[in-house]
């Protein structure tokens, strides 16, 4: 009877830690319709593993060049808690292009903040419209659902800023 319940305790832990080790590696999903990531993991290096980094690949999924991408990763639990998150900044990633990187965390994040899964968000700096003060399109056709009439672009300072604004 004793050879059974040491069986049975020596597999439930060779289970759990096997366990407590894959879940610190993600092999890759999808952030949005524009990006994905490969193999996220939590690193730990140094003297005592007293340094920590979140480190893995984000793809570029879209058909054009970004840049000034922020990527917030939100570590959460079993239960959808936020543990803790981290922001990476991508200055330019090219179309369908891959960027890696390798961001230092807190060691107790690590060691008792393992995320189960993740949450992301994504800010990207917005699109410029070609401004044009004065200039007036009297009619034409966005698309062959819709047309446009009168539209006419006004050109507004305030301070030092400038804005433009379609009429």
């Amino acid at each position: 009877m004793k050879n059974i319940f040491f069986v049975t305790v020596l597999f439930a832990a060779l289970i759990s830690f096997s366990l407590s080790a894959d879940a610190s590696v993600f092999r890759g999903g999808d952030i949005n319709e524009n990006y994905s990531y490969e193999n996220l993991e939590l690193e730990e290096k140094g003297k005592n593993k007293k340094r920590c980094y979140l480190r893995g690949t984000i793809i570029n999924n879209s058909g054009e060049q970004k840049k000034k991408v922020r990527i917030i990763f939100h570590a959460l639990n079993i239960h959808g808690e936020l543990l803790w998150k981290l922001k990476v900044n991508i200055s330019k990633i090219d179309q369908y292009g891959k960027f890696e990187f390798r961001k230092k965390i807190s060691a107790k994040k690590c060691d008792e903040q393992k995320p189960d899964r993740w949450r992301f968000e994504v800010k990207e700096p917005k699109k410029k419209v070609i401004e044009s003060s004065g200039k007036s399109f009297l009619w034409g056709e966005i698309n062959e659902n819709y047309s446009y009439k009168d539209l006419k672009f006004e050109r507004v300072k305030k301070g030092r800023k400038t804005k433009c604004y379609l009429k």
